[in-house]
């Protein structure tokens, strides 16, 4: 489905709201020791990106003005979050700094999908890797070492993939799926933005 009812919407908008404002009363008492704040920004992260999609409806067909994105950022929030959030361990890896012009949002859940599919897939004792690299064009890669592109559960990649490839379409962006050597699966994502730079290496360091 491309569109929501429009009544819908804003009740979505109204309950993320307020789950935002107990979010942030939650964080007013204090308390909390390290993992317990990091864990409560990601909450407010997720809601803030919650609230960006329902006031910001769906991204335009063709590869979209945008901004100018730091993919290595994007990246680091979406594996920190999926983290805690799926099963299994999701890591990245380093890699070099990288800007693309592409619409912040729409990538960010092309991204949490294949990650949420891969997770799914490598099941709890699993790992998923999250890769950037590329010359000519970024290139993100995602990889799992569960039981490869079509002999995961039922439902552990349809529905995911249709909303990356329908994303990919509307970044104009070019998703591929292939299995993994040694096994498991790969999907790889090329941004074919207007304007990509790659600044100097900035040697990222990996999540454990």
């Amino acid at each position: 489905m491309d569109t929501i009812d429009a009544a819908l919407l804003h009740d979505i908008g109204h309950e993320v709201a307020t789950l935002s404002a107990l979010v942030a009363a939650v964080r007013g008492e204090g308390g909390f020791d390290t993992a317990a704040a990091e864990r409560l920004e990601l909450v407010e992260r997720e809601i803030d990106l919650l609230l960006d999609l329902v006031r910001g409806g769906s991204v335009p067909a063709g590869a979209p003005d945008g901004d100018l994105v730091d993919l290595g950022d994007l990246l680091y929030d979406v594996v920190t979050g999926r983290d805690v959030a799926c099963p299994g361990t999701v890591v990245l890896c380093p890699g070099p700094r990288m800007l693309a012009e592409t619409d912040r949002q729409g990538l960010r859940r092309l991204v949490s999908n294949l990650v949420d599919n891969a997770a799914r897939a490598a099941g709890p004792s699993g790992r998923v890797q999250v890769e950037l690299c590329g010359r000519t064009h970024p290139v993100i890669r995602v990889l799992d070492d569960g039981p490869g592109p079509t002999r995961g559960p039922v439902g552990s990649r349809g529905m995911g993939l249709a909303i990356v490839r329908s994303l990919a379409d509307r970044l104009g962006a070019d998703v591929t799926l292939r299995p993994r050597r040694g096994g498991g699966a790969v999907a790889e994502v090329v941004l074919r933005g207007r304007d990509t730079r790659t600044p100097r290496p900035t040697g990222r360091e990996a999540l454990a």
